[in-house]
């Protein structure tokens, strides 16, 4: 059986010597990862100020914020666990497409069999609704299923490079058990 780990080390390989940047690092788990491919640079966004782990390239404030000041352009984008906390998740896909450029985009969200909305817990640190000049927040979040990704970023040019469904049959960590209910896809640009 596979274990996490394993997996990730595979997946992340594509960052060795690139530009990346990571939205949502969290509390930099995904980020040692990363780190261990050795990549050219490495961004960072966090709107959690409490569990943000801070590095010389970190930009504290939600992906939004981010995209609306001077953006790199970068080889990889990784957005691990972050597009199903959005009640616009095309919105942030059009902006790493269009601001960032990256050649490979990763993405990891949860399964659903269709779209669907959700209420999401009132979140001022960072949940799309949270975004700066938002006085009237929706506390909802919208969940694509995993297919549709595919097909919107084969749109706009990338391929599926790897696609993991599930990770029912992957060993994972005692705090990833809701892990099982995600899906991993990684797209390169024609």
């Amino acid at each position: 059986m596979k274990k996490y780990d394993e997996l990730l080390n595979e997946t992340f390989s594509v960052c060795s010597g690139k530009s990346v940047l990571e939205l949502a690092s969290f509390d930099g788990h995904i980020s040692k990862f990363i780190r261990k491919q050795k990549p050219a640079s490495h961004y960072t966004v966090e709107p959690d100020t409490e569990r943000a782990v801070y590095g010389p390239n970190t930009f504290i404030g939600t992906a939004n914020d981010y995209y609306n000041t001077k953006v790199p352009t970068v080889d990889v984008v990784v957005c691990m666990g972050l597009l199903y906390h959005l009640h616009s998740p095309l919105h942030l896909l059009e902006q790493i497409i269009n601001k960032s450029k990256p050649k490979v985009i990763i993405i990891e969200s949860t399964h659903a069999v269709e779209a669907i909305i959700q209420e999401e817990n009132f979140n001022t640190t960072g949940n799309a609704y949270s975004d700066k000049d938002i006085s009237t927040p929706i506390a909802w979040n919208l969940n694509i299923e995993n297919s549709n990704y595919g097909t919107v970023l084969s749109s706009v040019g990338y391929n599926t490079k790897q696609f993991v469904p599930h990770y029912d049959d992957i060993q994972l960590y005692d705090w990833a058990l809701s892990k099982q209910n995600c899906w991993m896809g990684v797209y390169e640009k024609n």
